[in-house]
């Protein structure tokens, strides 16, 4: 009796431990898996970064295909109608901002001149105290002598120009463009057929029902968040591309564009956008009031945008914790590049949204969703 109680103790405290050591290799081994997602998408960007960007279209437009398809449209056919007027618009898009596009690709290296001259111009009170300091430091006697001061070593090579640039890494961007575009085809023609072959795979008929409504759930959430955020992008580029007309800047059609793009990046998009027409206002007038009005103007629409159109035309359900966006930015972005950053808050919601649909991942739901602030 007393050995068997003495056993007790050991026996529940090996008990507890076993649940807290299951609970450290899962955590474990959830996070390896994690490491070695992000080490895939690195490393095999090249093909994953299209099949993203054709899964994300796909949902945008899978909606227009079943309108079609009410109409008595085979899905096949109106997959090639919705992606033949998608490659129209965009190709229209392309041509049309194609030669505002290269005349500023050329005046580069002029802007950035004048911008280093502009420079140089309000750091003349600097290079005189300077010289001052140089004149005060060679008459105490601690010059030192022109012999000893290093020289800037001058590297003469081939000038690479933005032109060559993108003739280098067109072959890559327009095989990239073609796999998204035959994947993009195949997911608006096959998406029916995943749901037939998504309920073929349970057994039972209840857990068939149940698959396939979470699924369309899931399909149908996503597609109504991509689709209104990128009317959103839309609006904000046409507003702001409409102000920098009235201002009077050159091309206003290519900055809203720009702008309606950088927008998918939540904070760091509109910053940067603001940083770039700056700088473009800086070397394109003259009078200091409209210079400061394109920032200005940006600057206003943006926090419109984000602070009021965008948490009342989404609503609160898909609202991200700023923690999740800015870490998924700098994770992503650092993965993909540019092409990351742009996507990877659109990622992040379709994945929320997904989290809420199934029960198990309602945590991870939660966290993603808790928000404070403004918009994400």
């Amino acid at each position: 009796m007393g050995a068997s109680n003495e056993d007790e103790p050991g026996e529940g405290a090996a008990s507890r431990g076993e649940p807290i050591a299951t609970k450290i290799r899962s955590s474990v081994l959830v996070g390896i898996f994690v490491l070695l997602i992000l080490y895939t998408a690195y490393f095999a960007r090249e093909v994953l970064i299209p099949m993203a960007l054709a899964l994300l279209f796909s949902l945008i437009l899978t909606p227009a295909v079943a309108w079609l398809g009410r109409r008595r449209i085979p899905r096949p056919a109106g997959a090639a109608l919705v992606l033949a007027l998608l490659l129209a618009g965009f190709g229209f898009g392309v041509y049309g901002l194609s030669g505002p596009a290269l005349h500023w690709v050329k005046e580069a290296p002029e802007a950035i001149q004048k911008l280093e001259r502009m420079m140089n111009t309000s750091q003349g009170p600097l290079q005189k105290i300077q010289e001052t300091a140089e004149e005060v430091t060679k008459a105490t006697g601690n010059a030192t002598p022109e012999t000893d001061r290093a020289q800037p070593v001058k590297i003469v090579g081939e000038e690479v120009t933005v032109l060559d640039q993108a003739r280098t890494i067109a072959p890559d961007v327009l095989t990239g463009v073609g796999i998204a575009v035959v994947l993009l085809y195949f997911l608006l023609a096959a998406s029916d057929s995943f749901l037939r072959s998504l309920a073929h795979a349970i057994p039972r008929w209840r857990d068939k029902r149940h698959a396939v409504e979470v699924a369309r759930n899931i399909q149908r959430h996503i597609a109504r968040y991509l689709f209104t955020i990128t009317l959103i992008n839309i609006a904000v580029g046409a507003v702001d591309g409409f102000a920098l007309w009235l201002i009077g800047m050159p091309n206003p059609i290519l900055w809203g564009t720009m702008i309606a793009i950088f927008n998918y990046v939540p904070y760091l998009g509109a910053l940067v956008a603001l940083i770039i027409l700056f700088l473009l206002a800086l070397i394109t007038f003259d009078h200091v009031g409209v210079i400061l009005a394109v920032p200005a103007t940006i600057l206003v629409i943006s926090i419109i945008e984000g602070q009021f159109v965008t948490p009342h035309v989404v609503g609160r359900r898909l609202a991200l914790s700023p923690v999740a966006v800015f870490v998924t930015l700098i994770v992503w972005g650092w993965i993909w590049g540019i092409v990351g950053a742009i996507i990877a808050v659109p990622l992040l919601a379709c994945f929320k949204l997904m989290c809420e649909e199934i029960e198990p991942l309602h945590p991870i739901a939660d966290f993603l969703g808790s928000y404070y602030g403004s918009k994400a």
